[in-house]
């Protein structure tokens, strides 16, 4: 056996905006307030880079201008278009006129909502976001080809052109002298290059460069002529930051300003590429004297200008989540959730995907656990002993080792169980039986032939109280003793020598009364540390002792929690009461543990529940992909806590850890659900983004269908987004969309909706729609039709009735006039006692008998006409009994029997050990929605109101 030493070390830096830099940039830089929108985003360090290109929908690989607006849309500004990403889907806006070099997009500034500009070598352009489309602006005002774009906060837009400097402030356009500053002339009396790049700093100046040099327009409108030692090729972008100014050039060079000082000094040369005619292409300050710089040949890099060191170099050649497509760049924006765009030459767009801080993968010089499935873990001093499906890893942060054992040593791929167990570690596989490992040297024992009978699937390795191991297999649970250097099997309990259920047993969990709880295939059973003997005699009678559990968690109250492997969590406390469980609305539970401040973790087939405080305090949070998982799937491996109190998980993409005390001290993102656009019969709606902004929508006459697409504006992963939808008038209940992004109702009848769509377990994140589908054409021309016909008809028979009392003489008349009277008190008879009241009282005795014998109200497609032939009686008189004996209808004398039920099933406890969706079920409701409605029509109050109230 031989060891892998390390021999490097791993850098990882951060960055972030301090939350001052934040506040003055603000006041003066539109992009910066743009980007205020994520920062309520943790900074985030880069998991992977993604490429967006022309399978994705990107209609020019050339990307040269990247914009992030104040609702966090990205704006991509290309070779021939303008394209908009949402984190899900590109949409691209073309540009009237020739294909040809100036309709490369220079620069974006804006938002939809307050005016989005850009700029290309045919010159200013305003997006409409009533016809969605960018038009041409100020054609006549403002001359030459757009360079670059600049919006100050009190909305004045600067224009840099081939022919000089403009202003576009409330509609009234001032053209800059710029010939009074030194330029060089033309016969025309304009500069011979015009304004090549701009940058507006904290102050309100703007900078900009020409082939003279750099200049500044000061707040009072004054031109400043600063700098006019040009290197060759002149200055390729700029980048202004309180006091000071960068420049870069066509040459690899990079130049700093003092803007105090006036004076200019050339960066050494700190970026890797020895090529002399690397263009730098783009600058982006981004505080704590950070610089991002975009290079045309050697990718990006970030540079600390304190020390004109290199933070972190993307690239080409390089390896990982710095990995560029291209080290072509030719534009680049790092944003406040500390995100990084690149656009590229001929490769289209890289981004790395958004994930936080809040939970991190275990990844080391050692070992890099990503991509790797873990199913068991062990945790001893500097220790870390990782089984997984395709193997078994031991690595020993003291000693800086590494090893690994596979299918080849083990006999087994998966490793399902780990333990510490006085000097070694005992290795559980799957098909390989149990090993032993001493670390020290790296040796391997196959405690299977010694003790061939425990069998070769073991599930599950614990101790109990005394130190002794017990080990769960496919044969029984069997408890080993070490005696001079020796195991020894002490007890075995199968299911021909004891009361366990079967055989195979999942799991062996000791809890705080010595009591140890064998789990298996058919259920749980008892061990007696007393008795030595294993029991299910010892159960309350509810106790739901025969279901099948996978992992049992008990907290430091002496709650203890049971997750079956099928079905919802259920618990009690050590006096065998019922305790409150989490609802997890159909997420599988996979493990639950407690960290050492408290809160509790229950980490399932998508997603981490985390309940701060503890799961009575009934604040939960879903984290996934979002907050740093590898992905949202967990494995049954059994948490560990070591001595830090650093909380590890296994998770089918690698080991998970975080520290409880830091996560929740991280900023939590704030996310929200965002619609890009809406569908009617698959065509976009007219005013789509005005609808979405009211938050009202009237579909078009004839629509059958509606699809609302969804925006992911953290721009994660779209393979990990989830959302739950309901459209109330339509659906019972919420839906789930699990990495999909639009969701789609056919056949929509006319009339009016309500549409919910919210984040999973973020109710705040709830964005509502009034939705109306107006009756077609010919649906209302048939009911005015048919309301005519009925008014005509009525009319005639009218006509006629008077006619023929006309007719009559004043005897007959009389004679009509008694009849009619009679008629009248026959018809009120009829109406109040038309069936003798002793029928009725027998009628209501009958019904409330078979009400109570029977239970028909359990039935949840219950119908009036069911419980009528059931007394062998009309649905007529049954309807007449409910209605004008018992002041009541059929519906609410039903609901009355099923809210009792569920009462009595809150005062049993079943509320506890059972969902409401179940219980509703149970109850005679074939739907939440209508459970929750019907039982708050009938005691003022929701059913999860009533529990509490009950408690």
């Amino acid at each position: 056996m031989q060891y892998i030493p390390t021999y490097h070390t791993m850098i990882h830096a951060r960055l972030t905006f301090p939350p001052l830099r934040i506040a003055c940039r603000v006041s003066y830089i539109l992009t910066t307030i743009l980007c205020l929108f994520l920062c309520i985003f943790a900074s985030a360090s880069p998991h992977k880079i993604v490429n967006l290109s022309v399978r994705d929908g990107l209609g020019d690989m050339l990307v040269n201008h990247i914009h992030q607006d104040n609702s966090g849309m990205i704006w991509l500004g290309t070779g021939s278009n303008i394209a908009c990403y949402d984190g899900v889907r590109l949409r691209t806006f073309p540009l009237s006129g020739n294909d040809s070099p100036q309709k490369r997009v220079s620069a974006i500034v804006g938002s939809p909502s307050n005016g989005l500009w850009a700029g290309n070598g045919d010159g200013l352009w305003l997006y409409d976001s009533r016809q969605e489309a960018f038009n041409r602006a100020y054609e006549s005002d403002i001359v030459g080809g757009v360079t670059d774009l600049a919006l100050s906060p009190d909305g004045t837009l600067y224009v840099g052109t081939t022919h000089g400097l403009y202003s576009i402030s409330e509609g009234n356009v001032r053209s800059w002298q710029l010939t009074a500053i030194g330029y060089r002339q033309t016969d025309g009396g304009l500069p011979a290059t015009g304004v090549r790049a701009i940058s507006l700093d904290n102050n309100g100046t703007l900078w900009f460069t020409s082939a003279d040099g750099l200049h500044a327009l000061l707040p009072g409108g004054q031109l400043v002529h600063y700098y006019g030692d040009m290197p060759e090729g002149g200055f390729t972008c700029i980048a202004a930051e309180d006091g000071k100014v960068w420049l870069g050039t066509f040459h690899n060079r990079l130049y700093q300003f003092d803007i105090k000082a006036k004076t200019p000094k050339q960066v050494p040369n700190i970026t890797t590429s020895h090529r002399t005619a690397t263009p730098i292409s783009a600058l982006q300050t981004i505080g704590q004297d950070t610089l991002v710089v975009g290079t045309d040949g050697d990718g990006v890099y970030i540079i600390n200008t304190t020390e004109y060191s290199i933070i972190k170099h993307y690239s080409q050649s390089a390896q990982g989540s710095d990995r560029l497509t291209s080290n072509s760049v030719y534009s680049v924006l790092y944003t406040a959730s500390g995100q990084l765009w690149v656009g590229m030459y001929q490769h289209g767009l890289d981004y790395t995907l958004y994930q936080s801080d809040r939970v991190h993968v275990h990844s080391t010089p050692l070992f890099d656990s990503e991509g790797v499935a873990v199913r068991s873990l062990a945790i001893h001093r500097a220790q870390r002993l990782i089984g997984t499906r395709q193997g078994l890893w031991l690595i020993d942060k003291q000693r800086k080792l590494v090893h690994s054992w596979g299918e080849e040593t083990l006999d087994a791929q998966m490793v399902f169980a780990l333990h510490w167990w006085k000097d070694r570690y005992y290795v559980g596989t799957y098909g390989g039986g149990l090993w032993s490992l001493n670390p020290d040297n790296g040796q391997l024992t196959a405690v299977c032939k010694q003790l061939p009978e425990i069998g070769r699937q073991i599930f599950s390795i614990t101790e109990d109280r005394l130190g002794n191991l017990w080990v769960g297999s496919e044969n029984g649970a069997y408890c080993i003793t070490k005696q001079e250097g020796k195991l020894y099997i002490k007890h075995r309990y199968t299911a021909s020598n004891s009361a366990l259920p079967v055989g195979l047993v999942y799991n062996i969990f000791f809890d705080r009364l010595s009591r140890g709880w064998l789990c298996t295939a058919g259920g749980m059973a008892l061990y007696d540390p007393v008795n030595k003997t294993v029991r299910t005699d010892l159960f309350p009678a509810a106790f739901p002792w025969h279901t099948a559990v996978r992992q049992i968690c008990q907290t430091k109250d002496g709650t203890m929690y049971f997750l079956p492997d099928k079905g919802e969590p259920f618990s009690i406390d050590e006096q065998w009461h019922n305790k409150l469980v989490p609802q997890l609305d159909g997420y599988d539970a996979l493990f639950m543990t407690e960290d050492s401040i408290g809160n509790m973790y229950i980490g399932t087939n998508n997603g981490l529940f985390c309940y701060k405080g503890g799961i009575a305090n009934d604040s939960c949070e879903l984290l996934d992909f979002t907050d740093g998982l590898p992905s949202s799937i967990f494995t049954l491996c059994r948490p560990q806590i070591d001595e830090d109190g650093t909380v590890w998980l296994g998770n089918s993409n690698g080991l998970v850890w975080f520290k409880p005390d830091s996560m929740y001290l991280c900023p939590t993102p704030q996310r929200h659900v965002h619609i890009s656009r809406i569908l009617a019969d698959n065509t976009p709606i007219k005013n789509g983004l005005d609808a979405i902004m009211r938050r009202s929508l009237s579909l078009p006459r004839g629509t059958s269908s509606l699809t609302v697409l969804l925006s992911d504006l953290s721009f994660t992963d779209p393979a990990y987004m989830r959302y739950e939808y309901l459209l109330e008038g339509h659906d019972n209940d919420y839906q789930q969309l699990n990495g999909v992004s639009e969701c789609t109702w056919h056949h929509l009848k006319p009339g009016s909706y309500t549409l919910h769509i919210r984040l999973p377990q973020q109710p705040q994140s709830e964005y509502t729609m009034h939705i109306r589908v107006p009756h077609t054409l010919e649906t209302t021309l048939i009911v005015i039709i048919t309301i005519l016909s009925l008014v005509i008809v009525f009319g005639i028979g009218v006509e006629i009735r008077r006619r023929k009392n006309r007719q009559q003489t004043s005897t007959h008349h009389g004679e009509a006039e008694t009849n009619s009277q009679d008629d009248r008190l026959s018809h009120e008879k009829y109406r109040t006692a038309n069936i003798p009241a002793s029928e009725l009282k027998q009628l209501k005795k009958q019904l409330e008998h078979m009400m109570e014998d029977e239970r028909l109200y359990l039935q949840s497609e219950l119908k009036l006409s069911d419980i009528a032939n059931r007394l062998n009686t009309s649905p007529y008189t049954l309807s007449y009994l409910f209605n004008q004996y018992m002041d009541t209808s059929f519906y609410d004398y039903i609901n009355n029997y099923r809210v009792e039920t569920f009462k009595q099933y809150v005062k049993r406890g079943e509320s506890e050990k059972y969902t409401l969706d179940t219980l509703a079920t149970r109850c005679g409701y074939n739907s939440r929605a209508s459970f929750f409605r019907n039982f708050k029509k009938a005691t003022g109050m929701t059913p999860n109101e009533y529990i509490k109230v009950t408690k």
